[in-house]
């Protein structure tokens, strides 16, 4: 029976200490999956509550359901102190958009779950009152590109 020599053992160890590195790194890389998908679950939970609230307040207050409708069709037809209201709500709803947007730039949101509100934000700025509100205050209210981003889909809004 041969008894390995120092050097031998040395190898051992030497090789033992890659594996451990290399599970290691895979261990790190799977936990920082994993914390990403927290996060863009979180940061997704977190937009479609703030847009739920809006919705039950919309919907529990005939009123405000009356000036939204009306605002949404003919923002023009609102009186001053009706669009001052209406501008709040879409301002609500449109700085959650912006919000959702600016976390999928900086990965705080995934792709999928951006796509599943992209479709809502271009129905929604598709209409007149938006489209008044966004051509009065986007510019000046949102980040640029945000602002860029949305100008795109309103003025598409036309072809549809």
């Amino acid at each position: 029976m041969n008894r390995l020599t120092l050097s031998e053992w040395a190898n051992i160890a030497e090789i033992s200490a890659a594996v451990v590195v290399v599970l290691s790194l895979i261990y790190v890389g799977l936990e920082l999956d994993r914390n990403t998908k927290a996060v863009h679950s979180e940061t997704w939970q977190a937009v479609v509550d703030k847009l739920i609230d809006l919705d039950i307040a919309e919907a529990s207050s005939p009123e405000l359901s009356r000036l939204l409708i009306l605002g949404d069709s003919s923002p023009h037809d609102l009186t001053d102190e009706e669009w001052w209201r209406y501008s709040k709500f879409a301002e609500s709803r449109l700085g959650e958009m912006e919000f959702a947007y600016l976390a999928r730039t900086n990965d705080t949101l995934g792709e999928s779950y951006w796509r599943a509100l992209e479709g809502y934000l271009g129905h929604m700025v598709c209409k007149a009152g938006y489209r008044r509100f966004w051509a009065e205050n986007g510019e000046v209210s949102y980040h640029a590109n945000f602002y860029n981003y949305v100008a795109k889909i309103a003025s598409d809004c036309d072809r549809k």
